[in-house]
C-alpha cells in the first residue's frame, strides 16, 4: 500500500551511465544489477515503497522525511563501500522532496513528484540534494552521522519560483561537488510562460543531438508558427548540465547584417576585454575553450552569417550552436531537424479520448481554458475542436490564436469562421513579437525574403492539392504570363524555406504540398492577380482531366491497384478539376473525369462522394439542350445515383422516385446496356422491398437482354439477380448463382469501373454459400463464403467486405459457430465505423450482441442487440433484412432465457414473411424451440411447427433445414408411438448427406440415431 497524504519522494539515477555503458557494456550490466540490489536493501530497511523503476533510475516513496534521508544515507554509504569492477565505479545522484500528492492505481499524481525528480536531476554523482520542505522536517530527525548544508536559491526546470536547496552531508563521504545543474547555472534563457505540450519524440531526438559530441551545429527548420523557438528553449534547458560554461539565447529577429549576429552574441555571453576586437574575432578568442551552447533564434534574417558561424565552430572545438531558421544554413557539419506540426486526431469524428490523444487538441484546450474558465473537451465539442486543429495544420501559433477566440464564439461557430479566413486569427498576446500576433503577419514574415518568381510559383501552387514536380511544371507551362519561370529553381527555394514541403508519397516519389494555412494565404495572393488566377485554374483543370481520360480508357493503365493508388494521391486535384468544369458547365470534360472518380469512390466504398458527383452532373445536364445523348446520360446518372443513395441513406422515397423516373425515360433512349442498367437498379429496388415476384420478372428480362448481348458482365449480373430472387427453387437458384460466378470470372477487369454497391462476384459467392448450407452442403458452403470474403479483400472494396462479413456472421449463427459470429461481427463493425456505413454498423451490433449472449455475457449482449435495433430502426432501411433480423433477435432471446419475448419477435417475422407470400422453415423451427423453452412448454404447438418446417424444407430442397426439423421431431417423439416413424424420417434425411459430418446439426442427428 503506497503512503498517502504528506509523502517524501526519493529519486535516484547513475551519473554518467551512458559513458559507462559505452566503455564496457557487459561490465555495466553487472554493475547495474549490483547497484539495484544495494539500493533496494536500503529502501526496504527504512520503509520505502518502490513506485517505479526505469533503466538506472528509482522512484521511491517514504511515509516520513527521516526514513527517506536515512535510506539515502545508507544507500550512498553502501555504494561507496562496494567493490566495483574495473572502470565501473558507480556514482549515484539523489534528490528528496516532501509534499502532498494523490495516490492512484498507477502511482502518484502531483507537482511534488515532478519537483523531486527535478531536484535529483540537479545533483551530481554521489550527492544527495533535498528541498527546503524536506530539510525543515529533518531538523530533529537527521540520520546519524549526517548534517544539512544550505546550497542557496535555484530555479528548477518548469518551476517559475526559485527553490532553496540543501545538501545532505554524510560522514566519511565526499561533500564537495560541482555547482548544481539547474537553470541558474551559467545560462540566459527566456522563461516560457507555459509548459510545453507534447513534442516528446522531438524533444528526445533533439536533446540527443545536442549532447552528441560529434554534432556541433543543429538547425531547427520549419515555417513561421510551427514552434521552432519554443522547442529550442525546452531542449536547451534540458541540456544545461552538459555545458559547464552555460547556455545562451540570442534573438536575431531585429538583426539584418552578418556582423550584427556576432555582436549580439558578444553582448549576450558578456565576454570581458574584447571591446577593441571585431565581434567574430573576439568570439574566436573568448570561446576557444568554452563548453557552451548558443541558441541562435531567427537566423533566416541573416543567412549570410552562416559561413562566419561555421568558422567560429571550427575555432572553438567545444562550442555547440542550436539555430532556428525557416531554411537550412547549407554549411558543412550542419544537422537539419525539421520541426513537424503537432499531432492531430486520425479520424474526423472523434471521441473525447481520441481527441485528447492529439497534441494539437491538448494545446487548444489548455489555451482556451486560460481565457474561458472551465473550458474543456466534451462529447459535443470534441469533433469541432479536432476539426479546428486540422484546419490549422497543427500549427502551435495558429492554434493558440484560435483558442483565444473562444471568448467570442462557440467552438462550432469558430470552426465555421476559420475555414479560409486567416484574418480570424489575430489579437495574440501583446507580449509576443509583433510578427506572431496574427497568423497572417506570421506568414507574411515568412515570405518577405522571397524573389518575385518564387512568389508567383507559390501562388500558383495553391491551386494544387499536393502535386508532383512534373505536374506543377506542366500546369505553369500552360499559363502564358508565367512561361519564362524556372519552376524547378523556385520550388527548390520554397522547399528550402519550408513554405513548401517535399515528402515521399506512397509510390516512393517526391510530392510537393503546403500547410493549409500557407496554402490559403497563397490562394489570396493568387486572387490578387485575376488574369493569372483564371489561366492557372483552367490549366490545372485541363491537365488533370487529360490524366483522367488516360486512366479511364481501355488503352490506359491496366493495373487497377496502380490506378487506385494514383487516384488516391491525386483525388484533391481531380475534385478541383471537377468543380472547375461544373462551374463552366462542360459536360464532355465532366464525363472524362466521371469514370475514374466514380470508380475510385466505389472501390473505397465512399458513396457519399459518388452522390456528390451524381448530383453535380445532373445539375449541369439539366440546363443543356435536350438530346438523346443527354437523356441517356441522365438515365445512367439517375440510376447509379439512386443505388449510391441506398448505400448512404438506405431505402427512401427519394431513391424510389429516382429509379422510377429513370425507368420511365429508358424506353425513349433505347440500347441494351442502357436499359439493362436501369432494370438492374429496378431489380435492386424490388429485392430491397422484398418483392420477390416482381424481382423475378425483372430478372428474367435482364437475363434475356444479357443473352442477347452476350456481354459477360451483363450475364453475371442477370444470373445473380435471378438466383437471388428465385425463392421457390433452391436448385435453380444455385444453378444461376454458379453461372453468375462463371461469367464474373470471365469478365473480371483490372480497370476502375463505373458501378455501385457490393461487387457481384462477392454477392454470388456469399449468397450461394448461404444456399449451399441450406441445401445440405456445409463444407462447400464454407468454402464459398470464405471465397466471397477473400475476393472482397482482394479488390479492396469496403462495402463488399461489409456485405460479406454480415452474411458470413449470419451463416455462422445458423451453424452454431458463435466464435465466428463474433469474429465476423467485429470485422463488420470495424469497417462500418471506418467508412461510416450506418446500416452495417447497426447490423454489426446486432450480430455481436447475439454472440455475446451465447458466450454468457447476457446483459452486455442484450444491450448490443438493443443498440443495433435502435440504430436500424432510426434509418430508412430496406424491408428485405427485417425478418432475418427479427429471427436473430429471437435467437438471442432464446439464449438469454427470454423465450416469451423471443416468440413475439418470431411471430412478427413470420407475419412479415407470409405477407410476402413466402414460408421460412427456419423461423418455424426457432418458434418451436421458443415454445418448448417457455415456462409452460407447448409441446403440441412446437411439434406442429417442426412438422411444417420439415415439409416445406423438403419441398424446397433445403436438406439441412429438413434435417434440423427431423432431429427436433425425433427428439420430441422418443417416448411416443411415433418414435420409429420419426427416426426413420431422420435416418432418411441424414443418409442424403455426403459431407459436413462434423457440423453440430449432423453430429446431433447421428447421436440420436446411434442412441436408438
Amino acid at each position: 500500500m503506497l503512503p498517502t497524504g504528506t509523502v517524501t519522494f526519493l529519486f535516484t539515477d547513475i551519473a554518467g551511465s551512458t559513458r559507462l555503458l559505452r566503455e564496457d557494456a557487459l561490465g555495466y550490466a553487472d554493475a547495474l544489477a549490483e547497484y539495484r540490489c544495494l539500493l533496494r536493501a536500503a529502501f526496504t530497511a527504512h520503509g520505502g515503497h518502490e513506485v517505479d523503476t526505469q533503466g538506472d533510475a528509482f522512484f521511491v516513496a517514504f511515509p516520513t522525511a527521516g526514513q527517506a534521508a536515512a535510506a539515502a544515507a545508507q544507500g550512498q554509504r553502501s555504494l561507496a563501500a562496494h567493490r566495483w569492477p574495473d572502470r565501473q565505479r558507480v556514482l549515484v545522484r539523489m534528490g528528496l522532496h516532501t509534499g502532498e500528492v494523490m495516490a492512484t492505481e498507477d502511482g502518484y499524481v502531483g507537482l511534488s513528484v515532478h519537483q523531486a525528480a527535478r531536484i535529483a536531476a540537479a545533483a551530481s554523482g554521489g550527492q544527495v540534494v533535498l528541498s527546503e520542505a524536506t530539510a525543515a522536517l529533518l531538523a530533529r530527525a537527521l540520520p546519524g552521522g549526517s548534517a544539512l548544508r544550505r546550497l542557496g536559491d535555484y530555479r528548477l526546470k518548469d518551476f517559475p519560483q526559485p527553490e532553496v536547496l540543501y545538501q545532505l552531508d554524510i560522514a566519511g563521504l565526499p561533500t564537495d561537488f560541482p555547482p548544481l545543474h539547474t537553470l541558474e547555472v551559467g545560462q540566459r534563457l527566456p522563461s516560457p510562460t507555459g509548459t510545453l505540450l507534447g513534442r516528446g519524440r522531438e524533444l528526445a531526438a533533439l536533446t540527443s543531438l545536442l549532447t552528441d559530441v560529434e554534432t556541433r551545429l543543429v538547425t531547427l527548420t520549419g515555417p513561421g508558427g510551427i514552434g521552432k523557438t519554443r522547442l529550442a528553449l525546452e531542449a536547451s534547458s534540458d541540456v544545461v548540465a552538459a555545458f559547464r560554461d552555460g547556455v545562451f539565447f540570442v534573438d536575431l529577429s531585429v538583426e539584418h547584417e552578418p556582423e550584427q549576429v556576432f555582436a549580439a552574441i558578444v553582448r549576450t555571453v558578456s565576454l570581458p576585454g574584447v571591446t577593441e576586437d571585431e565581434p567574430l574575432e573576439a568570439l574566436r578568442r573568448g570561446l576557444r575553450t568554452a563548453r557552451m551552447l548558443l541558441v541562435l533564434d531567427n537566423f533566416e534574417q541573416v543567412a549570410e552569417a552562416a559561413t562566419g558561424l561555421s568558422d567560429l565552430l571550427q575555432h572553438c572545438p567545444h562550442l555547440t550552436a542550436l539555430v532556428t531558421s525557416r531554411e537550412s544554413l547549407r554549411v558543412r557539419g550542419e544537422a537539419l531537424f525539421a520541426v513537424p506540426p503537432l499531432s492531430l486526431p486520425e479520424r474526423e469524428t472523434v471521441t473525447v479520448g481520441e481527441a485528447e490523444a492529439s497534441e494539437a487538441v491538448r494545446l487548444f484546450v489548455q489555451r482556451a481554458a486560460a481565457v474561458v474558465t472551465g473550458f474543456g473537451l466534451t462529447d459535443e465539442n470534441a469533433t469541432d475542436v479536432a476539426a479546428i486543429c486540422r484546419l490549422l495544420d497543427g500549427l502551435p501559433l495558429a492554434i493558440e490564436l484560435a483558442a483565444a477566440r473562444v471568448r467570442l464564439f462557440a467552438v462550432d461557430e469558430l470552426r465555421a469562421r476559420l475555414d479560409l479566413q486567416l484574418d480570424e486569427l489575430r489579437g495574440g498576446p501583446r507580449d509576443l513579437p509583433e510578427r506572431q500576433q496574427t497568423l497572417r503577419r506570421a506568414i507574411e514574415w515568412s515570405t518577405e525574403l522571397l524573389r518575385d518568381a518564387d512568389r508567383a510559383v507559390l501562388s500558383v501552387l495553391s491551386v494544387f492539392a499536393g502535386a508532383r514536380l512534373a505536374d506543377v511544371e506542366a500546369v505553369i507551362g500552360r499559363v502564358p504570363s508565367l512561361g519564362g519561370l524556372d519552376v524547378v529553381e523556385s520550388l527548390g527555394s520554397l522547399v528550402d524555406k519550408n513554405l513548401v514541403r517535399s515528402t515521399q508519397a506512397g509510390d516512393g516519389r517526391p510530392r510537393l504540398s503546403m500547410l493549409n494555412t500557407i496554402r490559403n494565404y497563397a490562394a489570396e495572393q493568387l486572387a490578387s492577380w485575376p488574369d493569372v488566377a483564371a489561366a492557372a485554374r483552367r490549366a490545372h483543370a485541363e491537365h488533370y482531366t487529360e490524366q483522367a481520360r488516360a486512366w479511364g480508357s481501355p488503352s490506359g493503365h491496366a493495373d487497377r491497384a496502380e490506378v487506385l493508388a494514383a487516384l488516391s494521391l491525386e483525388l484533391g486535384n481531380f475534385r478541383a478539376a471537377w468543380s472547375y468544369w461544373v462551374r463552366e458547365g462542360a459536360v464532355a470534360r465532366l464525363n472524362d473525369l466521371l469514370e475514374p472518380l466514380w470508380g475510385y469512390y466505389d472501390a473505397r466504398g465512399n458513396y457519399r462522394g459518388a452522390v456528390e458527383l451524381g448530383s453535380d452532373l445532373l445539375a449541369v445536364l439539366s440546363v443543356q439542350p435536350e438530346t438523346p445523348e443527354r437523356i441517356r446520360d441522365e438515365i445512367a446518372v439517375e440510376t447509379s445515383l439512386a443505388r449510391s443513395m441506398i448505400a448512404v441513406s438506405g431505402y427512401t422515397a427519394e431513391v424510389e422516385r429516382r429509379i422510377r423516373a429513370a425507368l420511365d425515360r429508358s424506353d425513349a433512349a433505347g440500347g441494351v446496356p442502357q436499359r439493362f442498367s436501369v432494370l438492374r437498379t429496378v431489380a435492386t429496388l424490388h429485392l430491397l422491398r422484398a418483392d420477390f415476384e416482381r424481382g423475378a420478372a425483372v430478372g428474367r428480362e435482364l437475363l434475356a437482354l444479357a443473352e442477347q448481348n452476350r456481354e459477360p458482365a451483363l450475364l453475371a449480373d442477370a444470373h445473380l439477380v435471378v438466383g437471388a430472387v428465385a425463392t421457390e427453387d433452391l436448385t435453380g437458384s444455385l444453378r444461376h448463382l454458379d453461372e453468375s460466378i462463371e461469367h464474373f470470372l470471365e469478365q473480371r477487369t483490372s480497370r476502375v469501373q463505373f458501378r455501385v454497391g457490393p461487387n457481384p462476384g462477392v454477392v454470388a459467392y456469399v449468397v450461394s454459400g448461404l444456399l449451399l448450407w441450406e441445401a445440405g452442403f456445409p463444407d462447400r458452403a464454407e468454402v464459398r463464403i470464405e471465397r466471397g470474403i477473400e475476393l472482397a479483400g482482394q479488390i479492396g472494396h469496403p462495402y463488399s467486405l461489409a456485405y460479406a462479413y454480415f452474411h458470413a456472421s449470419f451463416a455462422a449463427l445458423g451453424q452454431q459457430d458463435l466464435a465466428r459470429v463474433a469474429e465476423y461481427a467485429g470485422e463488420l463493425l470495424r469497417i462500418a465505423e471506418a467508412q461510416d456505413y450506418p446500416i452495417w454498423r447497426a447490423l454489426a451490433f446486432v450480430m455481436r450482441g447475439t454472440a455475446r449472449i451465447g458466450f454468457g455475457e447476457r446483459d452486455e449482449g442484450l444491450a448490443d442487440v438493443e443498440r443495433g435495433f435502435g440504430l436500424y430502426e432510426g434509418l430508412s432501411t430496406p424491408p428485405v433484412f427485417w425478418s432475418s433480423l427479427l429471427m436473430v433477435r429471437a435467437a438471442g432471446c432464446l439464449m438469454a432465457g427470454q423465450p416469451e419475448r423471443g416468440a413475439a419477435f418470431v411471430e412478427e417475422a413470420v407475419s412479415t414473411v407470409w405477407s410476402q407470400g413466402l414460408q421460412d422453415p427456419q423461423l418455424d423451427i426457432l418458434w418451436g424451440d421458443l415454445l418448448l423453452a417457455s415456462p409452460v412448454a407447448d409441446v403440441s404447438a412446437a411439434e406442429e411447427l417442426f412438422e411444417r418446417a420439415a415439409a416445406s424444407a423438403e419441398a424446397y430442397g433445403a436438406r439441412m433445414i429438413h434435417l434440423i426439423a427431423a432431429t427436433r421431431l425425433a427428439t420430441l417423439r422418443r417416448s411416443t408411438p411415433r418414435r420409429d416413424e420419426a427416426l426413420a424420417d431422420l435416418r432418411a434425411a441424414y443418409d442424403g448427406f455426403t459431407e459436413g459430418f462434423d457440423t453440430p446439426q449432423l453430429v446431433a442427428a447421428r447421436a440420436l440415431l446411434d442412441g436408438a
